[in-house]
């Protein structure tokens, strides 16, 4: 059966989409490592709390998770389903920055702060993000054997 372009990049993600996933997974882990890691010692420049820390992994650990899997050889969650989960993590963060800052633990507030400024931004550039052919269809042209 000849092969043609449409199935040639048939499954295929944009650049962008697997950029966009790659930075939310590394935002994830970002999330649950520092806090842990930083809270080793008492009296450190990153001093989290429990809570602090508990927040994070449990926003950033799904985050990553769904980064990562999403961007196996582009096959993984659906595009829809991958930027409600991400929208629904942001808002999160958003009111877990909040709080903190309401409990007065200010490098808590600012992980979860930061964690929504990067996290919002690449929504704000990728909210469309959907596979190259839905945004630029082009038309199939058929290979044709010489005979």
């Amino acid at each position: 059966m000849p092969a043609t372009d449409a199935t040639q990049t048939e499954g295929k993600r944009r650049p962008a989409l697997e950029a966009h996933r790659l930075v939310a997974a590394i935002v994830g882990l970002f999330l649950v490592m520092v806090p842990a890691i930083t809270s080793f010692y008492n009296g450190g420049l990153l001093d989290f709390s429990v809570e602090a820390i508990v927040v994070a992994g449990a926003l950033g650990l799904p985050l990553a998770l769904i980064g990562f899997a999403a961007s196996k050889e582009a096959r993984g969650a659906p595009i829809k389903l991958y930027l409600l989960a991400h929208r629904i993590v942001t808002a999160a963060l958003l009111v877990a920055a909040i709080i903190f800052a309401l409990r007065d633990e200010p490098t808590a507030a600012l992980l979860f702060a930061g964690a929504v400024i990067v996290l919002a931004l690449i929504l704000l550039n990728g909210g469309d993000a959907s596979p190259d052919e839905e945004r630029h269809p082009e038309p199939a042209t058929t290979v044709s054997s010489a005979e």
